[in-house]
């Protein structure tokens, strides 16, 4: 996406190309470079979070604020999952998802991101995109929500967890009830990815349309819609976390008691 002139894509434009180890060439997208410096911005934030946390004496603010935001988190996914025990076998994930797609999502929202471009193979394309607005990282997040809940589900039911979806028990209804259950339980992958997907790509078609006819970030309608869309990130990120956490519990409850 590009605010200079109206350049929207759905799919992630190529900005270099790199011969991988001999085993053929591989384009570097926008929105892969863009996952990089997030994933080395909170690398970067894990280590000064640690370093900190293990600090002796007056918590900082920056300490209250990461006590805070881990409190948050673990109370989010502890709702879902009926108890904060629970919750904390999974702290790891949730808040790295978490902060994985928030950040993902304010990328975007930078000033200037959006009006960075580069060449490649003689054409003008964005250098920067947000991770969020490329429906390969957003299926990728949902992959991983999905297995964890699937292995979370085997782990606490063993293979009785396969008896929600494949039982004779209630004769032919039964059955088809446990079918509907399996659909369910794939159309997760697609709920996951693109609902996180559509709210955040639409926000930022809304925002290139309204740079162009405005050319200013600091004209009002633009602003606006950038306090909305972090407000949307925020909302997206939680609501990521919270459904995940729902399908982990609901996939751990043995079939009688759900």
């Amino acid at each position: 996406m590009s605010a200079d002139g109206i350049h929207i894509s759905i799919t992630p434009e190529p900005i270099a190309n790199f011969n991988l180890f001999g085993l053929g060439n591989f384009d570097l997208t926008n929105s892969m470079f863009s996952t990089l410096i997030v994933t080395i911005l909170l690398c970067i934030f894990a280590i000064a979070a640690g370093g900190i946390m293990r600090k002796q004496g007056k918590p900082s603010k920056f300490q209250n604020s990461i006590e805070w935001l881990y409190e948050f988190v673990e109370n989010l996914s502890g709702d879902n999952l009926g108890s904060i025990s629970k919750a904390r076998k999974y702290i790891g994930l949730t808040i790295t998802l978490f902060l994985f797609i928030l950040l993902g999502s304010w990328f975007g929202l930078l000033p200037g991101v959006m009006h960075l471009t580069t060449f490649f193979d003689g054409v003008e394309v964005p250098l920067l995109r947000a991770p969020t607005t490329d429906l390969n990282f957003t299926i990728a997040l949902s992959l991983i929500a999905f297995l964890v809940i699937q292995y979370s589900g085997f782990a606490a039911l063993g293979f009785g967890y396969l008896g929600k979806f494949f039982t004779f028990r209630g004769g032919p209804m039964g059955f088809l009830i446990g079918l509907l259950e399996l659909v369910s339980e794939l159309s997760r992958l697609l709920s996951f990815s693109f609902r996180l997907f559509g709210n955040i790509f639409a926000g930022e078609v809304l925002l290139v349309i309204l740079f162009y006819f405005t050319k200013s970030i600091w004209f009002p309608a633009p602003t606006l819609v950038i306090l909305m869309e972090t407000f949307v990130a925020m909302i997206q990120a939680y609501v990521f976390v919270s459904l995940m956490s729902l399908f982990i519990s609901l996939a751990t409850t043995p079939h009688d008691e759900h």
